[in-house]
C-alpha cells in the first residue's frame, strides 16, 4: 500500500475589527512571493460585521471603491497549526499596509502600532500581558451546556474556581494547548479553572513588545478553539454564554519602562508614584467614551451586573478586584496596572491601543484619578458603565477623546460596522420576549 504524504498548506490571514481571521490559502509556488511582497486583499475585509458581511457603506469603500491593500507578514511568517487534520498546515500572520508601505489606519494592529510609536518617541516602553478567560461547551447542544468528560463519567457543571482536580481531568487538553502555543512562539504563564462551569483562564507572559502581546492573545484564541474541537467539545470567548453564571473577561496588565529600563510606576513607596496615579487618571477620564471597545457586542453588556466581579463604575484601588483599575500587590519593582473592563470577546489590538492611549494622556496632562476605593465598589456613587450597547456606540462616535487615539479612518469603519450590527440585532425578537408577552399581552 502506498503511504499518503500530507501536502503543505499555507494560509495568509489578517485579523479584522472583531478579531476574526480573514485571508486566503496560498499555493506553494507563490509562497516565496507572498512572504517577501505580501498579497493583495481589499481593505474592507477589516470592517466585516460579526456575520462576515462586507459593510460597503463605510467611507473607505465609498471614496476608494473598495481598493486592494497590501497584506504583509508581521514578522513571524510561518506559524504551524498542529491541531488541524493536515498537520503540515501553516499560517502566515499579516497586517494591512498602504501601497507605499505605510500602516493602513483602518487596521486594528496598525492603530496599536501607531500608539506604541507615540510612547517610544517619548522614550517610554510599555510592558504588557493578557489574561484570557473562556468556556468549554458541549459541541452538539443548541444552547450552551457544560462539557461531559467520558473519562470521569460526569458533566463539569459545577463552579470549581482554582480546582486542581478539574485541571488534571483536562490535562491532555491543556498540554496540547501549551505545545501548540510553544510552536507559535507564545509563552504561557499559568492556567486555572474559573468561577463558571467548564470555565478556565490562560495567562500569557509579560512582554516588552505590545504588538506581539496582542498578536499572541488573538493567536491563542484560535489555538484554544482548534484544540477543543480535537477533544470533542467547543471553546467560546463569548462574554456571557450563561446569563446566571460568571462572564469571561480579558484583563490587561501594563507597566511602563523609561529609557534606562526602570519601571516608572515604581518609587518604592507603598501607594506608588505620581506617574502611576496620572496613568490611572487618564484611564478613568476616558471611561465612558471608549467603553465600546471593552464591550463591543450586544452580549458583552450582560457581564456588567452589580454583585459580580466585573466592574460597573469608574473606580480604582490597591489590590481590589471589584474596581475597574486594580494595582496588584507584590514587590514595588513589578508594580503595574491591571485593567479589568474588557471581555474576552474583544479585539486585543483595540483594547490595548485605547488603554495605552488613556495612560499616555494621563501622563501628559497629569490627570488626577481621585482617591482609591476600598471594599466592594458596585454601590458607590461613581461614573457607571454605559447602560447598553447603543449608548456605548453613540458615546464612542461623538467622543473628542477617541479622535486623539484613533484615526478618522478607523473610527468611521468601526462605527459603521457596529451600528449595522446593533440595528440588525435590534430587529430580532428573543425567545424570552415571546414567552413573556405573547399570551399575557
Amino acid at each position: 500500500m502506498t503511504k499518503q504524504v500530507k501536502s503543505e498548506n499555507y494560509q495568509f490571514g489578517v485579523f479584522d475589527h472583531n478579531g476574526i481571521l480573514r485571508g486566503k490559502w496560498i499555493p506553494e509556488g507563490k509562497l516565496e512571493n507572498a512572504l517577501t511582497k505580501g498579497i493583495r486583499m481589499p481593505g474592507s475585509i477589516l470592517a466585516c460585521d460579526i456575520w462576515g458581511q462586507d459593510r460597503v457603506s463605510n467611507e473607505y469603500v465609498q471614496k476608494g471603491g473598495d481598493s486592494d491593500l497590501i497584506c504583509m507578514p508581521t514578522g513571524r511568517q510561518m506559524l504551524p497549526l498542529p491541531w488541524l487534520k493536515n498537520n503540515n498546515s501553516h499560517l502566515i500572520h499579516g497586517w494591512m499596509l498602504n501601497e507605499d508601505g505605510s500602516v493602513f489606519p483602518g487596521d486594528p494592529r496598525g492603530e496599536l502600532y501607531t500608539m506604541v510609536q507615540r510612547f517610544h518617541s517619548h522614550d517610554l516602553f510599555p510592558v504588557v500581558a493578557f489574561e484570557l478567560e473562556f468556556y468549554l461547551i458541549d459541541k452538539d447542544s443548541i444552547k450552551p451546556q457544560p462539557i461531559f468528560l467520558e473519562s470521569q463519567n460526569r458533566q463539569l457543571n459545577r463552579d470549581s474556581i482554582l480546582s486542581l482536580d478539574e485541571l488534571n481531568d483536562l490535562g491532555d487538553f491543556f498540554r496540547e494547548i501549551e505545545n501548540a502555543a510553544l510552536k507559535q512562539g507564545i509563552s504561557t504563564g499559568g492556567i486555572s479553572s474559573e468561577n463558571g462551569p467548564s470555565q478556565y483562564e490562560i495567562n500569557l507572559k509579560h512582554t516588552r513588545d505590545p504588538l506581539k502581546a496582542a498578536d499572541d492573545a488573538l493567536l491563542m484564541k484560535r489555538i484554544i478553539k482548534g484544540v477543543a474541537v480535537n477533544h470533542g467539545f467547543k471553546a467560546t470567548f463569548m462574554a456571557k454564554p450563561y446569563g446566571e453564571r460568571a462572564g469571561s473577561s480579558m484583563h490587561v496588565h501594563i507597566s511602563i519602562l523609561d529609557k534606562h529600563g526602570q519601571n516608572i510606576f515604581d518609587d518604592e513607596v507603598a501607594d506608588g508614584p505620581e506617574q502611576l496615579k496620572h496613568a490611572i487618571g487618564g484611564l478613568l477620564e476616558q471611561f465612558d467614551d471608549c467603553f465600546l471597545l471593552f464591550a463591543p457586542h450586544l452580549n458583552s453588556y450582560r457581564r456588567f451586573l452589580p454583585g459580580l466581579l466585573a466592574p460597573v463604575n469608574a473606580s480604582w484601588g490597591q489590590e481590589n478586584r471589584t474596581t475597574a483599575i486594580r494595582v496588584p500587590g507584590g514587590p514595588s519593582g513589578s508594580r503595574r496596572i491591571e485593567h479589568r473592563l474588557a471581555g474576552s470577546d474583544t479585539n486585543p489590538y483595540l483594547v490595548l491601543a485605547v488603554v495605552l492611549g488613556g495612560i499616555f494622556n494621563g501622563l501628559e496632562h497629569k490627570t488626577d484619578p481621585g482617591d482609591p476605593v476600598s471594599g466592594f465598589t458596585a454601590k458607590r456613587s461613581l461614573n457607571t458603565v454605559p447602560p447598553n450597547w447603543g449608548a456605548a456606540i453613540a458615546r464612542f462616535f461623538h467622543s473628542k477623546k477617541m479622535v486623539q487615539i484613533f484615526s478618522d479612518q478607523f473610527i468611521d469603519m468601526y462605527i459603521t460596522t457596529k451600528t449595522y450590527e446593533f440595528e440588525e440585532l435590534a430587529k430580532t425578537v428573543s425567545t424570552a420576549e415571546i414567552e413573556a408577552y405573547l399570551d399575557a399581552c
